[in-house]
């Protein structure tokens, strides 16, 4: 039996999720920057091919990271950690709205060829 990607990679995300909360006494700010860089870096590989339910489980990590575990760093960055975290912020925003734009081109060609076939049958 093929596994299933996206039960491995919801499996991941939630190891993860947990991980982070589960450490979080000894869970530095370098830690939570090479873990939210590591997360876009994965993001950038494969989001052409999340799920929706895949990315429901990145919007619940994108939030750990920018509301929950960014709260608890805040006060501890210099301007380049926070400009830092700001670019990973927009390179989420820009990584799903490119899903979401590919999606939707992908849905009004399928809308399109449907009406042409009709057209001409």
């Amino acid at each position: 039996m093929k596994p299933n990607l996206t039960t491995f990679r919801q499996f991941c995300i939630y190891f993860s999720l947990i991980c982070l909360i589960g450490c979080s006494i000894f869970y530095s700010k370098e830690n939570y920057l090479k873990d939210f860089k590591s997360f876009i870096a994965e993001l950038k590989e494969n989001y052409s091919e999340y799920s929706e339910s895949d990315w429901s489980s990145a919007d619940k990590q994108y939030i750990e990271f920018t509301e929950v575990l960014y709260e608890k760093f805040k006060n501890e960055f210099s301007s380049e950690e926070k400009m830092e975290v700001n670019k990973l912020k927009g390179a989420y925003v820009t990584l799903k709205l490119n899903k979401n734009i590919k999606d939707m081109i992908e849905q009004g060609t399928g809308l399109i060829e449907g009406a042409i076939e009709t057209i001409t049958n």
